[in-house]
């Protein structure tokens, strides 16, 4: 599975969206340090209507419980607006600056020496306890999900 190559990643990750970002793709932007989109992206967790489990930890760290728990139990869809007024994204931007907004986001961390990087890094890895969450939330979810 990509989740923990993307969170275990030594370097900064930066999430350009540019459409929808759903199930999986939510997982994935959530993993990711930073997060960018255009404003015709939308957002949400519609795999609970389908009976897979979402991935909550990493949602509520950068949302907070209430909006985790309401994107994640209602299977909603948001817009990129209300994705940025919940903090899920840091920037919208129009489609056609999504990438230069990323890579100018992305030469201004390169500017930190590495070391200072890879030590933020590290503690925002090593910090939050993401593999007990995730070992609950999606191992031992699909693995009782298999088995029902």
């Amino acid at each position: 599975m990509y989740h923990r190559d993307v969170w275990y990643f030594p370097k900064p990750t930066i999430a350009a969206v540019n459409g929808p970002a759903l199930a999986g793709a939510l997982d994935l932007i959530a993993l990711c340090d930073l997060r960018i989109c255009c404003d015709s992206a939308v957002f949400g967790h519609p795999e609970i209507k389908l009976g897979a489990p979402p991935l909550y930890t990493p949602l509520r760290w950068i949302v907070g419980v209430g909006h985790a728990r309401e994107l994640c139990l209602t299977g909603s869809k948001i817009t990129a607006e209300t994705a940025y007024r919940m903090g899920l994204v840091s920037q919208v931007v129009e489609p056609a600056e999504l990438l230069a907004t990323a890579q100018a986001v992305g030469r201004s961390i390169v500017e930190a020496q590495w070391h200072a990087l890879q030590a933020t890094k590290q503690f925002m890895i090593r910090d939050v306890g993401f593999e007990e969450c995730f070992a609950r939330e999606h191992d031992q979810a699909f693995e009782r999900l298999l088995r029902s």
